[in-house]
């Protein structure tokens, strides 16, 4: 049973206009047409530390400073890296190729020891100083070292912060790893493969998510392992030179003995 909203009057069922005061009636169904409808899209994203909300691809809370690392990596990046991992494990069991002492017979092993004897071992180091007087920046490669570069190279990053900042840390954790050791020419070789790379994801950066701050961390962390791979490579070659001039006075001083003795006969 309905009653006018004005007056109070007992209304007719369907009645449209109270009967009495004239005034129009609004059904419950003409209330929820005319009410506006609100609609919510996306996802809040608040905090966990101090519950603020927190603005789109944010890496750290603007009011509390915890920084978020609940990275999600995408199925190409992960096959990316997976991809990396066996080319890495399958060049680590290939069978060296034999070259120098190993690819010898017996007879030019027996002849080269006769010569070091005789010359006091100054052959071998002269052998091994040259060979070795400069890092090699592009070493010849096997067939999987060479699929390994082409993936590098030709790897299509999607434009999202976090498989930006993911694939960054991929590449200095790579790059960290080499200058823990010796840095033979190989490793340098990836060093700067990785290092291109890792400028062209920082082109990238700016573009996408310029003024980060994490991007900025990683890249010092990136650079900080180059610098030690550079040292340890300037280092090498200092030591290489030193021990060719060494070799050098010690041939020399042979050199002089031996004329000494054929004048003194």
């Amino acid at each position: 049973m309905a009653f006018c909203s004005n007056c109070g009057n007992r209304l007719e069922p369907e009645a449209k206009f109270c009967n009495k005061c004239g005034t129009r009636i609004i059904t419950d169904n003409q209330i929820s047409n005319t009410e506006r409808k609100l609609e919510y899209q996306g996802t809040v994203v608040k905090c966990p530390s101090c519950g603020a909300e927190v603005p789109a691809m944010a890496a750290i809370c603007p009011d509390c400073g915890h920084e978020f690392n609940s990275v999600n990596v995408s199925d190409s990046l992960n096959k990316f890296i997976q991809e990396i991992n066996e080319l890495d494990n399958r060049i680590a069991n290939e069978p060296k190729e034999k070259n120098g002492w190993n690819s010898w017979s017996l007879l030019p092993r027996f002849l080269w020891v006769l010569l070091n004897i005789y010359t006091i071992c100054i052959p071998i180091l002269y052998k091994k100083v040259l060979t070795s007087f400069s890092t090699k920046e592009e070493p010849e490669l096997s067939d999987s070292e060479r699929q390994k570069s082409v993936l590098i190279n030709n790897y299509t990053l999607p434009p999202e912060r976090s498989l930006i900042i993911e694939y960054l840390r991929f590449i200095q954790g790579r790059i960290k790893k080499i200058s823990e050791s010796s840095v033979s020419g190989n490793d340098l070789y990836w060093a700067n493969v990785w290092n291109t790379k890792a400028s062209e994801i920082r082109d990238q950066a700016d573009l996408i998510i310029p003024n980060e701050p994490l991007i900025d961390t990683i890249n010092e962390k990136i650079d900080s392992s180059l610098l030690t791979i550079n040292r340890k490579v300037r280092k090498k070659k200092v030591t290489r030179i030193l021990l060719l001039i060494l070799t050098t006075f010690l041939a020399l001083c042979l050199f002089v003995l031996k004329v000494r003795s054929w004048l003194s006969k």
